[in-house]
């Protein structure tokens, strides 16, 4: 569902520029791939009963949505 991975250089890197002393980069995702055999539109939606041929639980509603998100850390 999520993976995330830090680069952390090294110290002598970050302290290269005046006035810093760490840095790393991230790089995060979310709902990147469906791991299951589900065609619908939200692969997370919870039904009850088992006749589902004439169902409407996807009616309207929206799936997980997809985020990647990159992150600079950095101390001074």
């Amino acid at each position: 569902r999520e993976l995330a991975i830090t680069l952390t250089p090294p110290a002598s890197v970050a302290r290269s520029v005046p006035g810093l002393d760490g840095l790393s980069l991230t790089l995060a995702g979310r709902n990147l791939n469906i791991w299951t055999d589900y065609t619908g539109f939200d692969h997370e939606i919870v039904t009850a009963g088992g006749s589902a041929n004439f169902s409407q639980s996807e009616f309207n509603t929206q799936p997980p949505v997809r985020t990647l998100l990159l992150r600079l850390n950095y101390a001074f």
